[in-house]
């Protein structure tokens, strides 16, 4: 298993610090949701022989 990295494309150096902090709450609480889910869903594809369309 390896590290997770997330790539900011955007430049933050004149975005307010205040602002970027909640967006890097959202940024990794968005992230940690999506993370799971497909953990999940790779669990859930294990467990049963099916074949999403």
């Amino acid at each position: 298993m390896r590290g997770n990295r997330i790539y900011i494309q955007e430049d933050l150096e004149d975005v307010k610090e205040q602002n970027l902090v909640l967006y890097l709450e959202e940024l990794f609480e968005r992230f940690y949701e999506i993370q799971e889910k497909f953990n999940q869903d790779c669990k859930y594809d294990k467990e049963e022989d099916i074949l999403w369309t």
